[in-house]
């Protein structure tokens, strides 16, 4: 997460159960003992559901940036193979190769560096992991006014940049096997925007 803004509208909105932008879960499949991490997990319902689904050898965190949310997901969503943490995804609190999967729904774009967000994922990705993950781009590059206003980051467009520009900085981390599993065109203000999930394997 990049600023205040951010922070105060997903505290206002700590009883929301979705606050991405895409249905990310039904791109995902996991195994019993896998491992698995929820970037802005939200108040824990993802993870909750993640952690039945890898069983007790397995695990699911949940890292958000917004100590409410992690407050609630302790209080309503802990099982004993759940971790939540508050925590900046642009430094992860986890051991390199500890993840199989790695998935956020709509909250990378509000990042102004995601060069070093997909960096970090790829560094807690084991070999042959993968990340799925929602997120809003641009159909055309943002103008400054747009990009340069805290308060359109933190309504979950502003900082979107070009479909182009995000593939290429997932293909320069490390990532292959890239793949766009599903795509909607929108219009937000008069800008074209795009909401993407996006597949890619650590190899």
């Amino acid at each position: 997460m990049t600023n205040t803004l951010v922070e105060e509208r997903y505290a206002k909105i700590v009883d929301e159960s979705n606050l991405g932008c895409a249905n990310v879960s039904g791109f995902i499949v996991l195994l019993g003992g896998e491992k698995v991490l929820d970037l802005g997990c939200g108040n824990g319902s993802q993870v909750h559901r993640f952690a039945r689904l890898v069983g007790k050898e397995g695990m699911a965190c949940g890292l958000d940036t917004t100590e409410k949310m992690i407050e609630r997901a302790k209080a309503n969503y802990f099982l004993p193979n759940t971790d939540y943490l508050v925590g900046d995804i642009h430094s992860l609190p986890y051991e390199p190769g500890f993840f199989d999967v790695i998935t956020s729904n709509c909250v990378i774009n509000h990042s102004l560096n995601k060069r070093r967000v997909f960096e970090e994922i790829y560094r807690v990705i084991k070999q042959g992991g993968f990340f799925v993950i929602g997120d809003v781009m641009a159909v055309n590059k943002l103008p400054d006014s747009v990009v340069n206003n805290p308060q359109n980051i933190a309504d979950c467009w502003g900082g979107a940049i070009p479909k182009k520009d995000y593939l290429d900085i997932v293909s320069e981390v490390g990532f292959t096997s890239i793949e766009v599993l599903s795509s909607r065109k929108y219009i937000k203000n008069g800008y074209g925007l795009e909401s993407i999930i996006l597949k890619g394997v650590k190899k």
